[in-house]
């Protein structure tokens, strides 16, 4: 290989530390051109996230390496139904403006085109002006701010609970059986299913998947962690969703942690109005960009921006 040449192929599960190492390198640059904290993390194994999606969706991931056989890119992007989701691209500073990061984009979307995909889309820093104009040009175009809100609960006793409007009954889900129906809550808020998650969601000691219903009727579901975080939220009509999510709240507070986080579209300005008088806080926001809307935010509040 000649000095300079840069190589492209496919993800292979040796490649998943590198490529995290990528990802809060090329974050933390980011972090620091923006004044932000860097992230302090030592990655010595793949994240459960990340290998799960490598295995549900090996042809959509790829890696760019330099002359010396290093890392220099990473992406991964997954299929469901006819959806395309782009939820990862990272490129090594140093080789940004050069033409990788549009290259791995051109890999990865050319696995939902051959897909049949009808819907593209994607999470990103709001703050990436490369980025930004990257996507839009790539038939993506910003449709709405994705506001990231955290609130600390180092003192315990000066939290306060969310008031659910409608009580409802929570069952924590354990039993595969019940995806059938989390697959029909998702199909009508983001018009695609994605068994794939909650298969992962209900094998990972991490993650709890809470049912919720108003007498004997199932209205809506969430996953949240043992890190505190929240989301997917998802209910069956808008008259629920707030009680899905104070409900949630509600119960992660007392699953000894110090955090709670969560993502919010801006244009739910009742419920961030809510969160705020609870003492989350607006940290970060990023952008939705996709060929169209991905979601009915009446009935639905996004989990993971790598999954949407």
């Amino acid at each position: 290989m000649r000095k300079g040449k840069i190589r492209y192929r496919r993800t292979r599960h040796a490649d998943l530390v590198p490529a995290m190492r990528l990802i809060i390198s090329t974050i933390n640059h980011l972090y620091r051109k923006t004044g932000r904290q860097p992230i302090k993390a030592r990655i010595t194994k793949p994240w459960p996230l990340m290998e799960h999606r490598l295995r549900t969706d090996p042809e959509g991931t790829f890696v760019a390496v330099n002359e010396k056989d290093k890392m220099i890119g990473f992406c991964l992007s997954l299929v469901r139904e006819q959806e395309w989701y782009l939820a990862q691209l990272f490129v090594k500073p140093s080789y940004q403006t050069k033409g990788v990061g549009a290259r791995l984009l051109e890999k990865a979307m050319h696995y939902g085109k051959c897909n049949n995909c009808n819907r593209w889309g994607l999470c990103t820093f709001s703050s990436n002006e490369q980025a930004l104009a990257l996507y839009s040009r790539s038939g993506m175009p910003p449709q709405r701010p994705i506001l990231e809100l955290r609130r600390t609960l180092n003192d315990k006793t000066t939290i306060r609970d969310l008031t659910p409007e409608i009580n409802l009954r929570c069952r924590e889900v354990t039993q595969e059986r019940f995806i059938n129906r989390l697959n029909q809550l998702d199909h009508k808020a983001r018009k695609t299913r994605r068994p794939e998650e909650h298969f992962f969601w209900l094998g990972d000691s991490n993650s709890h998947t809470y049912t919720f219903y108003n007498e004997r009727k199932l209205v809506g579901y969430s996953v949240a962690n043992n890190s505190g975080h929240i989301g997917p939220v998802v209910a069956s009509r808008p008259r629920y969703l707030t009680s899905l999510l104070a409900a949630t709240i509600n119960i992660t507070r007392g699953n000894n942690i110090t955090m709670q986080s969560l993502y919010l579209p801006g244009e739910c300005g009742a419920i961030l109005q809510s969160l705020l008088a609870v003492d989350f806080r607006i940290d970060q926001v990023f952008l939705e960009m996709a060929s169209e809307k991905l979601a009915d935010l009446s009935i639905y509040l996004p989990g993971n921006l790598a999954h949407y």
